[in-house]
């Protein structure tokens, strides 16, 4: 059976595809966390995920005592991240986790102001706020929840638009009896009005195999483009700043056009 669906919305699938190497993805996030972050030393710290799907950063740093927050727009994703974190809390009895529904541009009012110490989004997620303003309205809902010395680290793989042509990825993972492999092929920026409106465009296209059955679902997204010049200058006019650029692993590197890497934020002062 072939289907036009939203992968996102089937988050069990999700959590088979993306959740291995999770644990050594949070040990670049500490890295980062322990070298940018100056709050107080004296409480737990607590990290925040925007956009935090199946909850697998948050499910691995809650078991490291970790308190966690999340929040996603998608209601099967947060259903799924509360009930698979659950049992880590009760057996750990360590850290807190609070996982709710929001959108990344009006989430602050539902979380205690100055809470956050840490907070993150990877892997091009933010790339899915569709406009300048709908980023700036993040990063001020952001600013609201971050505490004293706290910091944001922002996954961008940044455009090259004279150089850039369509990649593809591949992903495959097996939980169980169920293998899941997945295609994805990002389409940049082609013609000078889609240079205008700055969308790359994802095509995934999913196998499940099960012992019964094999299903493919395909499903297309765009991503908001970024080149480095122009996440700078909408930085200007948020109240964040750049402090520093890392890789996966917390490892310095450049912040460059054509390249994945995580930007942390701190506020203005």
């Amino acid at each position: 059976m072939q289907r036009q669906t939203d992968f996102y919305e089937i988050p069990s699938i999700y959590d088979i595809l993306h959740t291995p190497g999770t644990a050594r993805e949070v040990d670049g996030l500490e890295t980062t966390a322990l070298r940018f972050c100056t709050t107080k030393a004296h409480k737990r710290p607590v990290w925040l995920e925007p956009a935090c799907g199946t909850g697998r950063y948050l499910r691995v740093a809650l078991n490291r005592g970790i308190s966690v927050v999340g929040f996603d727009l998608s209601k099967p994703m947060t259903s799924y991240a509360q009930k698979s974190i659950a049992p880590i809390r009760n057996r750990t009895g360590t850290g807190s986790a609070r996982i709710f529904c929001a959108d990344m541009t009006s989430f602050a009012s539902k979380m205690s102001h100055n809470s956050v110490d840490f907070a993150f989004n990877t892997i091009n997620s933010i790339r899915h706020l569709e406009s300048d303003k709908a980023m700036l309205n993040h990063f001020e809902q952001i600013t609201r929840v971050l505490t004293t010395g706290g910091v944001y680290a922002v996954g961008v793989s940044f455009s090259q638009y004279d150089w850039h042509w369509p990649v593809e990825d591949t992903w495959h993972a097996q939980r169980g009896r169920v293998h899941v492999h997945q295609i994805v092929q990002f389409v940049p920026p082609e013609t000078p009005a889609e240079k205008r409106a700055r969308q790359e465009h994802a095509f995934s296209h999913l196998t499940i195999t099960r012992p019964t059955s094999t299903q493919h679902i395909d499903s297309t997204y765009p991503l908001r483009c970024y080149n480095t010049r122009q996440f700078k200058a909408l930085l200007t006019r948020s109240p964040l700043r750049i402090l520093g650029v890392v890789d996966e692993l917390g490892r310095d590197c450049d912040m460059v056009d054509g390249i994945y890497s995580v930007c942390v934020l701190g506020v203005k002062k």
